[in-house]
């Protein structure tokens, strides 16, 4: 890197990969009788036992005695004092500190109300965690300042990527975010400033956010016609990912501007992912922003409706003047333990307008225990005749994308945590992995354009990833992420006989990463 900064010190960790066979738990019982009017139960929070207790009773139920009771003496009978028919099925505890994925509502938006504002427990600004039964990991309102309902925050993130092959370009494959090798890298110095909608107290209300982001991810999250001219170096850069309005009525939300996209699992937001290092599926697989209006509606407790128009991905002005189908559903089960999204784009792609691109994601999640949860995710996207042009004809093949990924995430405790992540990207017709290249980036692969095909065959055929990390917070505002992760390719070398690895010259390479995140 031409501007170097301080060097982060190495970390060595030793990670025990782990996989086994996860059975699903059974279904959660429905709410029972009586708990209609309790507040909803925050996300991932867990049950007190009376709150699972069953309040039917048989019509058997007497005293311990077998005797009918008297009421003081006056011969009549008492009612009987009812007993719980079943306990909770999950243990009585405290609150759980969330898994570092879970440190957002969703991936995409900002933290929740940390946990010393829900009861007992609550931290000290700074003082280091404890991991003991005793004193639980709690969260204070540290790192966020508020003033008139507006809520300020930032992080400081950065880490670096060390490459067991090597390459005479130093880049690490096709990653992106940590893509420069054994080279340190501030990923994302990260500010915003947001106003949340409220309508409990009035039915309507507005709010918005805006975000602000400097650093190595900028080259990665910027949009067309906005702040893709703001890369002040080679490798640092400006971006503006967030600049919207909420405008909310009763159950009725409407987001107008740019915002992060509601497709998919993980986000550019790094304390809201659990890894460092990013999947083929976020990376090349789907958008990163949008930018239009989107509706959304809540159905109940459990049911919400995402449905508008964007205008093409990671765009600020549309290339073709035409507007693209943006929605989705989301399901969550009451007792808050599984959960299933289904979102989709549609629309012209291209510069002239007349291609389309059409991708869904669908995200499954369930917290098999109060530690333990799982995540798979399958991704499918065809732009047609973005493909290159098929032997002895001038019709241009379609460019077609899936993939499955898998997360197995466990909480040790509240300061320790660890997850493996394993992924298979399908690049069909070799048209979507590739670099941002020269100078900014990596530029073997065909060129990440937006709104022509590609002149280049890329590598059309199989990536897989194996990632297996660690994350410990010490502190409340401190997250350190090292991880170990492998990259291998199936499938024949590209149109200039390149290998994805090393500078095109391997199929595989294992990289050692560690990044440290830091809150104000």
């Amino acid at each position: 890197m031409r501007n170097r900064h301080w060097q982060l010190p190495a970390v060595a960790a030793v990670i025990g990969l782990f996989c086994g066979g996860v059975a699903l738990a059974q279904s959660a019982a429905p709410s029972p009788p009586g708990t209609q009017d309790r507040p909803r139960l925050v996300r991932g929070g867990i049950y007190a036992a009376e709150d699972l207790a069953q309040t039917s009773f048989s019509q058997n139920d007497k005293p311990a005695d077998g005797k009918a009771a008297d009421n003081n003496g006056t011969g009549e009978k008492e009612t009987p004092v009812p007993k719980p028919k079943r306990q909770s099925p999950f243990k009585e505890e405290g609150e759980r500190a969330p898994l570092p994925d879970e440190a957002y509502e969703s991936t995409r938006e900002t933290p929740p109300k940390p946990l010393a504002e829900k009861g007992e427990g609550a931290g000290i600004c700074g003082a280091a965690a404890s991991c003991g039964a005793a004193s639980p990991c709690s969260c204070h309102d540290c790192c966020k300042q508020r003033c008139l309902g507006i809520e300020f925050g930032s992080w400081l993130d950065q880490g670096i990527t060390f490459n067991v092959r090597g390459s005479q370009d130093r880049f690490n494959g096709p990653l992106t975010f940590n893509d420069r090798e054994n080279e340190y890298q501030m990923n994302q110095l990260y500010l915003f400033a947001e106003r949340k909608t409220d309508t409990s107290a009035q039915n309507w209300d507005i709010g918005g956010r805006v975000d602000f982001l400097y650093g190595t991810d900028a080259r990665f999250t910027q949009a067309f016609g906005l702040d893709d001219r703001w890369n002040s170096t080679r490798f640092y850069g400006a971006a503006l990912p967030q600049l919207y309005m909420d405008a909310a009525w009763n159950d009725l939300l409407v987001r107008m501007g740019r915002f992060y996209t509601i497709i998919g699992y993980e986000g550019v937001m790094a304390p809201g992912n659990f890894f460092y290092s990013h999947s083929y599926t976020h990376q090349y697989g789907e958008p990163f922003t949008n930018t239009g209006v989107l509706f959304q509606y809540k159905l109940g407790d459990t049911l919400k409706l995402s449905a508008g128009l964007e205008r093409g991905w990671d765009k600020w002005q549309d290339n073709n003047r035409q507007g693209e189908f943006l929605g989705g559903a989301t399901w969550t089960s009451c007792d808050e333990r599984t959960s299933l999204a289904f979102a989709m784009t549609t629309g012209a792609w291209d510069d002239t307008g007349v291609l389309n691109r059409t991708m869904y994601s669908l995200v499954f999640t369930r917290r098999i225990t109060d530690s333990f949860k799982y995540v798979l995710q399958h991704d499918l996207g065809i732009d047609n005749d973005a493909g290159i042009r098929a032997p002895d004809s001038t019709a241009r093949r379609d460019g077609q994308w899936y993939s499955i990924n898998q997360y197995f995430l466990y909480q040790i405790n509240c300061c320790w945590s660890m997850g493996l992540r394993f992924e298979w990207f399908r690049d069909q017709d070799g048209t979507r992995v590739g670099g941002l290249g020269d100078p900014h980036g990596w530029e073997l692969g065909p060129p990440l354009g937006h709104g022509t095909p590609v002149n280049q065959i890329g590598w059309a055929g199989n990536f897989y990833e194996l990632t297996a990390g660690v994350n410990w917070r010490p502190r409340e505002n401190i997250l350190l992420r090292p991880e170990c992760r492998w990259d291998w390719y199936g499938g024949p070398v590209d149109g200039l006989g390149h290998l994805p690895y090393s500078t095109g010259t391997r199929s595989d390479q294992f990289t050692f990463a560690v990044d440290l995140i830091v809150k104000y």
